[in-house]
């Protein structure tokens, strides 16, 4: 049984750390456990040996260079999609919470997104378009996360 005053764990993940800090900085005042990744190849191992109560995501996730050679050759676009069915192919994962947080306006990027993530879950994504006020994700994450 998990313990219910326990912090709450998140993962950051976003190829810029720098645009994100401040949310996981705000996130961590508010009594939240989180760890900030930049590459998806880490964040992807790290889901599959830890446990993380809400995941933060880019929608667009440029490969490292150790990254599936599945992810390599991917349209950028779709790269946002092609990680969330990868964590969601994961039965461990499945129910966890994901929140974009995202720039894209592009339609056909918000549409892969939405249509991975109603394939595995059966419900709509959360995506948050930049710029996100602090208190934007940070309500955001309260309300998943209990």
């Amino acid at each position: 049984m998990t313990d219910p005053t326990a912090r709450k764990r998140i993962l950051m993940v976003d190829d810029q750390l720098d645009y994100i800090e401040p949310y996981a900085e705000a996130l961590e005042d508010e009594d939240f456990d989180v760890t900030l990744l930049s590459q998806v190849d880490t964040a992807l191992d790290l889901l599959r040996s830890e446990t993380f109560d809400v995941i933060i995501l880019d929608m667009l996730m440029p490969p490292s260079e150790h990254v599936h050679e599945d992810f390599e050759d991917l349209d950028l676009r779709k790269s946002g999609g092609w990680v969330l069915s990868q964590i969601r192919e994961d039965e461990r994962l499945r129910d966890v919470p994901i929140i974009f947080i995202t720039a894209v306006r592009d339609t056909r990027v918000r549409e892969w997104v939405e249509e991975t993530e109603r394939a595995y879950t059966g419900r709509d994504p959360m995506i948050l378009t930049k710029p996100v006020t602090l208190t934007q994700l940070i309500k955001m994450v309260r309300r998943v996360s209990e």
